[in-house]
């Protein structure tokens, strides 16, 4: 006799249940997920890259703002008219005044700019003048020496500004235990036209204590521990949320650099979201880096969700039919 496996009602009730609810909720289960993992990737890559490209916008404020206060040094004026070029090229004045002067130069463009932590002057006569914020600070021997090493007064645009990566500024000065990074530009002479362009008076330096960038980055209420700004030309890091990075030789990004071209975007690298928008103004850049299970956790969970709940179904199911 012919055996027939949908005779009993359990039976029936079984196979409406699995024709008519089980199949069905996977499937709608399977669209949801997919429909539902398209948006809310599309909307976490734009939060992502809104929180970039804000932080950008900020730092980019605050690296414009003292470069406008480096180049606020060509109007300045004593009270006899005389400019910082006349006082530097001056021979009639003994190097104490000359010192005198320029401390005050430096005092009245430290009163106008809230990020700057100290500023230091190298005069074409190799004699280094320097100012700080906190006044217990002190520039050492070393100072002049590791930030000559990185400038090249024989370039042929001495009017460009130079970004220099954070580092210890015990490297530079004592009683400190602060990380800064620097910006310089060269103080030309501009009493002519061809000398503004060849001729220059000195180095200008401005250090800005990195706290400043990491007190925006904390503002931003980022979600993640691996956020950059990096300057490109040379590479380095200007700020990192892991100190370890301004070490030399470290360079958490040497999988990405290729990206850093001038444009802004975010790309899919092995198993993490890059996230870099140019700093306006700047050689720099702002990059965020994200895993993609962090990125997408959240989606991660419902998958999850999903796959237990139909589990459960279908074990519930099992065990009454068996039961049955």
């Amino acid at each position: 006799m012919k055996k027939k496996y949908f005779a009993t009602t359990f039976s029936k009730m079984t196979l409406s249940f699995v024709l008519f609810g089980l199949i069905p909720l996977l499937l709608l289960s399977l669209l949801f997920f997919f429909r539902y993992s398209s948006a809310l990737r599309q909307n976490m890559l734009h939060s992502y890259f809104s929180m970039t490209s804000y932080i950008s916008k900020n730092v980019g404020d605050v690296l414009n703002s003292v470069d406008e206060t480096l180049g606020s040094v060509y109007d300045y004026r004593d009270d006899t008219g005389r400019s910082l070029a006349d006082l530097l090229k001056d021979d009639g004045i003994s190097q104490s005044e000359r010192e005198q002067e320029v401390d005050a130069v430096l005092r009245e463009m430290m009163g106008t700019n809230e990020y700057v932590s100290s500023f230091r002057l190298i005069d074409y006569r190799g004699q280094i003048y320097s100012l700080y914020y906190n006044q217990d600070k002190t520039l050492s021997k070393e100072g002049y020496e590791y930030m000559m090493g990185d400038v090249n007064t024989n370039e042929e645009d001495l009017t460009q500004l130079k970004l220099f990566g954070t580092i210890p500024e015990d490297k530079i000065c004592i009683n400190s235990e602060d990380y800064v990074f620097g910006m310089m530009r060269s103080y030309m002479d501009t009493s002519t036209i061809e000398s503004a362009r060849n001729e220059s008076l000195g180095l200008l330096y401005a250090d800005v204590n990195v706290e400043v960038i990491g007190d925006i980055v904390k503002k931003s209420g980022i979600p993640v521990n691996h956020f950059y700004i990096y300057s490109a030309s040379p590479s380095r890091y200007i700020y990192s949320v892991q100190s370890e990075d301004y070490l030399d030789g470290n360079d958490p990004l040497e999988f990405c650099e290729n990206l850093l071209d001038g444009s802004r975007g975010c790309e899919r690298i092995g198993n993490r979201w890059v996230f870099y928008e140019p700093v306006e103004g700047m050689d720099a850049y702002a990059v965020m880096v994200v895993d993609n299970s962090e990125l997408m956790g959240s989606l991660f969970q419902i998958r999850t969700m999903m796959i237990l709940i139909l589990c459960f179904a279908g074990a519930f199911l099992l065990l009454l039919y068996m039961t049955f």
